[in-house]
């Protein structure tokens, strides 16, 4: 048997936590100035580098106050296990923009392929998921049991993927694999008990709201491993 113990919190969403207002006259990075902001080392021999540290790894925002749909932003950073990734992010009109993915750790860049139409801000907003959790897909009969407690306010999402997740392909520029995602438990905002009974390659926890505590025990069985 295989046993997993995750826990989950995130602080309340900050609109400029990793870039304040700001425009560009044409393609360019976005300077990273929020008050996450930090300067690491990169190498015995490498410059320092400017990234936004969060809390914990979770979704970013880009707002905009004026019509940016025609821009995208592409965003770097690393996940809480370390994994370097990217997606490129289509801007909106007035609006606010989510990341598809978790960063722990945002840039060194965010670049935009063009000018932007007033201001754009940089921050997170209440959404956050672990890192997927690979369950042992080759085990039958296929069985996980899932065990959630939660402390003070928060609504959760219980998560499960059959896509390959854990590998970037290669080419510099490519992007992280973006999962499609299966939702078993959605907007919970109370203990549960289920089981995954069907092969899935992962599954993860997510945050959609609150900034109370989501504690998840998950133990697998299955005796012949095909």
């Amino acid at each position: 048997m295989r046993a997993v113990s995750v826990t989950k919190h995130l602080t309340s969403g900050a609109a400029n936590v990793i870039a304040t207002a700001q425009t560009l006259t044409a393609a360019g990075n976005l300077v990273l100035n929020g008050g996450s902001v930090t300067t690491m080392p990169l190498g015995k021999f490498g410059a320092d580098v400017t990234v936004a540290v969060l809390d914990t790894q979770r979704r970013i925002q880009i707002i905009s106050d004026g019509n940016d749909s025609a821009r995208s932003a592409t965003i770097h950073g690393f996940r809480q296990n370390g994994q370097p990734i990217s997606e490129v992010l289509a801007l909106t009109n007035a609006g606010t923009a989510v990341s598809a993915l978790d960063y722990l750790t945002v840039g060194p860049t965010i670049s935009v392929d063009g000018a932007i139409a007033n201001h754009v801000t940089i921050g997170t907003n209440g959404t956050g998921s672990t890192d997927w959790i690979m369950a042992n897909f080759h085990l039958t009969p296929f069985e996980i049991n899932i065990n959630d407690q939660v402390s003070g306010t928060v609504t959760w999402n219980l998560e499960t993927t059959n896509d390959t997740y854990w590998t970037t392909p290669p080419g510099p520029q490519d992007t992280t694999p973006q999962p499609n995602v299966n939702a078993i438990i959605s907007g919970s905002t109370i203990a549960q008990q289920t089981t995954l009974n069907s092969p899935v390659t992962g599954y993860r926890f997510t945050i959609t709201a609150g900034t109370g505590t989501l504690s998840a025990q998950a133990l697998q069985g299955g005796i012949t491993n095909m």
